[in-house]
């Protein structure tokens, strides 16, 4: 029997959809970072100083293999959470993005993991990066500034920010009203009291999302500033607490 010749009309895919598929799997290429085997002398200390307070006595060759394990796990799960974080955002979003943007961005993302950055920051990281190229190409200097903003934050600040960006949002009132709304809601299901709730605040400043009227009549209390705006258009600190919730021991 003499088989047909005839090419089979299989369904051609969209250009610009083949587009987005291409970068989209360049881009998790470059995500795929190998970890280095070699640990410098910082993280075998680090290692070994644990082994004590444990009461553990750990050999060297031990420490090294602990050591490329845990930034081994640390990178594998950063990794995980960028490209989950890449996949929720409509095809073509990083499409525009240079290589070399692509690669810093990743070097200092993954670099922020090894520091011990906590996983719902790397989420919050990526979050943000993620939602910031679904409106423009973004750079490695992007990275930097919210890598300032948001990957030390607190769960506590975390927990703050995002009820009190919702509050002022929802009610627009005056800051003396607002916070005895954000105090009800937080008080104590989260902080034992108004003064750990007001600390957690005060230490928010920091990262320039809360600011702090300068008149005598503020009453110490803080507010949501434009960057905070900025940032909640990108990422909901209340949805990221959902989904990366404190570990049960």
């Amino acid at each position: 029997i003499r088989k047909s010749t005839r090419p089979v009309n299989l369904p051609i895919e969209p250009l610009a959809l083949a587009k987005a598929r291409h970068q989209r799997e360049k881009l998790e290429r470059i995500v795929k970072i190998t970890v280095p085997e070699v640990v410098g002398g910082l993280f075998e200390d680090a290692a070994a100083i644990a082994s004590t307070m444990i009461g553990e006595v750990v050999p060297s060759a031990t420490v090294k293999g602990i050591v490329s394990a845990w930034l081994r796990r640390r990178h594998e799960r950063a990794r995980d959470i960028w490209l989950e974080e890449m996949r929720v955002g409509k095809p073509g979003s990083f499409q525009k993005i240079r290589q070399d943007e692509a690669i810093g961005i990743m070097v200092r993302y993954l670099s922020a993991a090894q520091r011990g950055t906590a996983t719902p920051n790397l989420r919050l990281l990526a979050r943000a990066m993620c939602g910031l190229a679904q409106t423009r190409p973004i750079y490695t200097t992007d990275f930097a500034k919210y890598e300032r903003i948001l990957a030390d934050l607190s769960r506590e600040e975390i927990t703050l920010l995002g009820t009190l960006h919702r509050i002022w949002r929802q009610n627009s009132q005056s800051v003396q009203t607002v916070w005895p709304e954000v105090e009800k809601i937080l008080v104590p299901t989260f902080f034992r009291s108004e003064g750990h709730m007001r600390a957690a605040a005060y230490a928010g400043l920091r990262s320039g999302l809360v600011m702090m009227l300068d008149n005598i009549d503020s009453g110490g209390y803080v507010f949501p500033s434009p960057l905070m705006d900025e940032v909640a258009a990108l990422v909901s600190f209340e949805q990221l607490l959902q989904d990366e919730p404190v570990p049960v021991e």
